[in-house]
């Protein structure tokens, strides 16, 4: 796995003591970049969600070249799931203007476990609040975005639109906010 972070819940951890054990193919940067390179080159691919099994911004090749080099090849939009926390705003612009010179969609599904900093600090070991927020907030203000939710034994009571007011508050104001139950504490 490929992250910068190293989440209580995440299952490429955790499943290998859940009683039904499932096995991950182990994606290195080289499979990953082998895959981006023939989409890329397909003409015929319109959509596209690059499978990175971790933190796909970790990836140089996929960070710099594969997401400035859509406008090559066929496709038209894309799906990318992040933690949110390893670009800056430097970045999103340069995303930004990129992808409106290329009349290019991208969807960002953002993994946020909290809105609330002691949480999420504490069960994304690694995080900095701050900046996975402030990247949310302008991801969400210039991107189609999903946020994604994990319920858990550390926001079991906190309700849904609890949940949705306080990210509201911070600014995020994603097109959809998910809620997925942690098959493993629930």
């Amino acid at each position: 796995i490929n992250c910068n972070l190293n989440c209580n819940f995440c299952c490429e951890y955790r499943h290998h003591t859940y009683e039904n054990k499932v096995k991950f193919l182990k994606f290195t940067s080289e499979l990953s970049n082998r895959i981006d390179k023939v989409i890329l080159a397909d003409k015929d691919v319109k959509n596209y969600l690059p499978t990175t099994s971790g933190e796909p911004f970790m990836n140089r090749f996929f960070k710099d070249y594969f997401l400035f080099n859509l406008h090559t090849s066929g496709i038209k939009s894309s799906m990318i799931i992040t933690n949110a926390s390893v670009i800056d705003k430097s970045y999103i612009m340069k995303l930004i203007d990129y992808t409106k010179k290329y009349d290019i969609h991208i969807t960002f599904v953002m993994s946020i476990c909290s809105y609330d900093k002691s949480i999420l600090e504490k069960e994304e070991k690694g995080a900095k609040f701050e900046k996975i927020i402030e990247n949310a907030v302008l991801l969400s203000s210039n991107f189609n975005c999903i946020v994604s939710v994990l319920q858990s034994d550390f926001n079991i009571n906190d309700d849904f639109e609890n949940q949705v007011s306080k990210f509201l508050e911070l600014g995020v104001k994603a097109n959809y906010f998910q809620f997925e139950k942690d098959v493993l504490n629930n």
